[in-house]
C-alpha cells in the first residue's frame, strides 16, 4: 500500500509513538531533579566548604525548580571557631536563577543571584591572632593547590545583597565594630562573554559604627545603555586606628597614613562584559616601620591617577604616579644587619643610623622622572 501524503510528510505512527515516549521519559527525568537535586547540592556544598574552609556548613531547606532552574537555599550557616559559638557566616536565603546555557557551555552561568540577610562574625583574640586563622590557612592551602590550573569559567549576573551585617569583636580592646544595613548591587562578575539581561544597577550602602555610607548608580536603566557606574569617594580616612589588626610577623608595616580616593567603577556590557576602574587614589603623611618598630620610610604624599584598570582582563594603565617628600632611613645594627633587607625577625643589638637617602628634589629631575621628591638628608657616618 502506498503511504499517504500525510504519512510521508509527518512520519509513521510508530515514529511518533517513539518520539512521544522519549519526550515523556525526558520530562519525567527532568522533573525527578526536583527531588534529587537538593540533597546533591547540599552534599556538594558541605564537602566544598570543608575542603576549602575547614569548617562545617549546615543548610536548612534546599529547593530546586527543574523547569526554571531556580535553586534556593535557606538558613545557610558556616560553623564558628568552637562548639556552641555563633556561626562565622550565615545567610537567611540564597537564591540563584541558573541559565539553561550552563548545560551547553559546561560552566555555571547564573542569570540572577540574591543573598538575604548575610552576617559575618570575626574576632581578634590576641595581638596578631584571630578566630579565623584556621580558615585563612585552609584558603591559602586551597589556593596553592589550585595554582597552575586554568582559571575558573563562570558568569554571574544581577547580584543583589540585602540587609547584610558584620561584627568585628576586638577582645583585647573590649570593643566591637559593627556594620549594618549592607545593600549591594553588582551587575555581573564573569570570566565568560555573555549576553544575559542586566537589570541590577551598581549600588553600595552600609552603616559602620554609626557612620552612614551610600552610593548608587545613574538613573538610566542598565539595559538601555549597556553600562552602569558606581562613584566611590574617600576623603581623609585615617588608617591608624585599624593598624593593630594587621597580621604579626610582617617585615614592614605602616604606622600612620591618611587615605583619599575618587574613583568610578564602571560595569560595561557592550561590546563585552568588563569592569573598568578610573580615577585617583592616594595617601598622605605615610609612615612605615620595620619589624622592630624602627623608622623605615616617611612620605608626605602619594597620588596615583588611574586611566584604566580592568581587573577581569588583568589590564592597567596609569596616567601618573606622584610622590612628594619621600624620606628613607637606612640603618645598620651592631651585628651588621641592614634594616632595608626587611627581615621579619627583631634585629639584634642597637641600631646605628648609617644613611638617609633622599629622592631628587629639583623641579627638572622631578619632571624628567614623573615623580616629585623632596627630603632632608644627612651625611654618611
Amino acid at each position: 500500500m502506498e503511504p499517504t501524503a500525510r504519512t510521508r510528510r509527518f512520519g509513521s505512527r510508530s515514529t511518533w509513538l517513539r518520539l512521544s515516549i522519549a519526550v515523556l521519559v525526558l520530562a519525567l527525568l527532568w522533573s525527578a531533579a526536583w527531588f534529587y537535586m537538593p540533597p546533591i547540592v547540599a552534599a556538594q556544598a558541605k564537602d566544598a566548604a570543608k575542603n576549602a574552609l575547614g569548617r562545617e556548613l549546615t543548610l536548612g531547606r534546599v529547593t530546586f525548580r527543574p523547569w526554571t532552574l531556580e535553586l534556593t537555599i535557606e538558613d545557610a550557616a558556616l560553623a564558628g571557631p568552637a562548639a556552641g559559638a555563633p556561626p562565622l557566616f550565615e545567610a537567611k536565603r540564597i537564591h540563584a536563577d541558573v541559565a539553561i546555557t550552563s548545560l551547553v557551555r559546561l560552566a555555571p552561568i547564573v542569570d540572577a543571584l540574591e543573598v538575604d540577610a548575610p552576617t559575618l562574625r570575626v574576632a581578634r583574640i590576641a595581638d596578631g591572632r584571630y578566630d579565623v586563622d584556621d580558615v585563612l590557612e585552609h584558603i591559602a592551602a586551597f589556593l596553592a593547590a589550585s595554582a597552575g590550573k586554568p582559571p575558573a569559567r563562570y558568569a554571574v549576573h544581577n547580584i543583589v545583597v540585602r540587609d547584610g551585617a558584620a561584627d568585628f569583636v576586638d577582645r583585647p580592646l573590649a570593643t566591637t565594630h559593627r556594620l549594618r544595613g549592607l545593600a549591594l548591587g553588582v551587575p555581573f562578575l564573569s570570566s565568560l562573554p555573555s549576553e544575559r539581561e542586566i537589570r541590577v544597577e551598581p549600588h553600595l550602602a552600609f552603616t559602620l559604627d554609626d557612620s552612614r555610607f551610600d552610593t548608587a548608580g545613574q538613573a538610566t536603566p542598565f539595559a538601555e545603555r549597556g553600562n552602569g557606574e558606581l562613584h566611590l569617594k574617600i576623603d581623609g580616612f585615617t588608617v591608624q586606628p585599624y593598624l593593630g589588626y594587621l597580621p604579626g610577623g610582617l617585615p614592614a608595616r605602616p604606622r600612620a597614613a591618611t587615605l583619599n580616593a575618587d574613583v568610578v567603577v564602571a560595569f560595561e556590557q557592550r561590546p563585552k562584559l568588563s569592569v573598568k576602574v578610573a580615577g585617583t587614589v592616594g595617601a598622605r603623611d605615610i609612615e612605615v616601620v620595620d619589624a622592630a618598630a624602627h623608622e623605615l620610610l616617611k612620605v608626605g604624599n602619594v597620588q596615583v591617577k588611574i586611566d584604566e584598570l580592568r581587573p577581569l582582563e588583568r589590564l592597567v594603565r596609569l596616567q601618573s604616579v606622584a610622590i612628594d617628600a619621600p624620606h628613607v632611613l637606612a640603618a645598620r645594627d651592631a651585628s651588621g644587619h641592614v634594616n632595608l633587607l626587611l627581615a621579619a625577625e627583631s634585629p639584634r643589638g642597637d641600631a646605628v643610623p648609617v644613611a638617609r637617602v633622599p629622592l631628587p628634589t629639583t623641579g627638572a629631575s622631578a619632571a624628567a622622572s614623573g615623580v616629585r621628591g623632596a627630603a632632608a638628608s644627612a651625611p654618611l657616618r
